[in-house]
């Protein structure tokens, strides 16, 4: 198991945004729970024309998401391979994920369809 690796993955919004747009751990919903949201979900954060972007993914779909690429990390270590996971795709449940950097930090960008086109 790759250790730390929750600290070292960030989630980014793929729902056609102009620029990387880091999506943020925050409380949703009656229960308040957890989610990575896009932060142009909020009015806060939107221009006063700009949509309200559902993209979002629960915690738990998250651990999924690290479960992933921490299968593909163990895999490498126990060949003996340092692997880059720059340019890796996959969709798990209606998410499609792809890792446009890696480096210090695990950048993903995520488009959760389930969400975004409700």
């Amino acid at each position: 198991m790759v250790s730390h690796l929750w600290d070292k993955i960030e989630l980014y919004c793929n729902n056609g945004h102009d620029g990387l747009v880091k999506m943020d751990l925050v409380p949703m919903g009656k229960h308040q729970t957890l989610y990575y949201a896009c932060p142009k979900g909020f009015d806060a954060n939107r221009n006063e024309n700009e949509p309200m972007c559902r993209n979002r993914v629960s915690v738990k779909e998250f651990e999924k998401i690290l479960d992933h690429i921490s299968s593909i990390l163990y895999d490498a270590e126990m060949n003996n391979e340092v692997i880059n996971l720059q340019n890796i795709k996959w969709t798990q449940k209606g998410i499609r994920c792809y890792i446009f950097e890696h480096n210090d930090k695990i950048k993903v960008l995520v488009y959760n369809r389930n969400e975004v086109e409700k």
